[in-house]
């Protein structure tokens, strides 16, 4: 399984996702999200996240599927 964090590093939210993840050694690979930038309005994003907002924690199973 392969698990992705979408976040900000000031975002409190994020970091407490994030501080989850280190407790319970899940391994993830971070992607710096910047709504300040409008990176949270593509439709990329909206897709994993209708509300636009951040974190999103994504896992995807090893066949690529969420």
């Amino acid at each position: 399984m392969s698990v992705k964090l979408f976040g900000h590093g000031i975002s409190q939210p994020t970091r407490f996702v994030s501080w989850v993840c280190a407790l319970g050694n899940q391994k993830y690979t971070f992607i710096q999200t910047d709504p300040t930038k409008e990176q949270t309005k593509t439709l990329d994003f909206i897709a994993m996240n209708p509300s636009q907002t951040i974190p999103v924690y994504q896992e995807t199973d090893t066949n690529g599927e969420m």
